[in-house]
């Protein structure tokens, strides 16, 4: 199979922009590409995510606004996953932090060690690290 050159890019729109922000940079600590404030209901923000990105631009509150590329809503069923070289530290981070945990550090049968945490909008993110299991799944 040909590989595919390119990069993969999460991008939403967030009615609570700021709280979305300090989450991904401040709480996550991921680090910040870029970011623009154009003027009312126009700014934007990307991280890197290991080895994606995620953008969260701010969702207009004027439904006519030329800013609305994305629905305001969160998809239902979807969720993002960051793989990380020590889950434990990026958990002591959330517990300190007090993010909101939706699922506690533990061993998956499947071979990862991680969390889930809420982020402002209500997407759940699983951070993880691959752990040795004899049990696990394998492809």
């Amino acid at each position: 199979m040909k590989s595919i050159k390119g990069e993969f890019r999460f991008i939403y729109n967030s009615a609570k922009y700021d709280e979305t922000v300090a989450f991904y940079r401040d709480d996550l600590q991921l680090p910040l590409l870029d970011s623009w404030d154009e003027g009312p209901e126009a700014r934007g923000s990307v991280f890197q995510a290991v080895g994606g990105i995620i953008e969260v631009m701010e969702h207009p509150a004027t439904q006519g606004s030329e800013w609305v590329v994305y629905p305001p809503d969160l998809p239902k069923g979807v969720s993002l996953a960051v793989e990380v070289d020590n889950v434990d530290e990026w958990y002591e981070r959330a517990r300190e932090r007090k993010l909101p945990i939706k699922t506690e550090l533990a061993n998956f049968n499947w071979g990862q060690r991680g969390f889930a945490v809420f982020e402002p909008n209500g997407l759940v993110i699983f951070v993880y690290s691959i752990i040795l299991n004899e049990n696990a799944y394998t492809s």
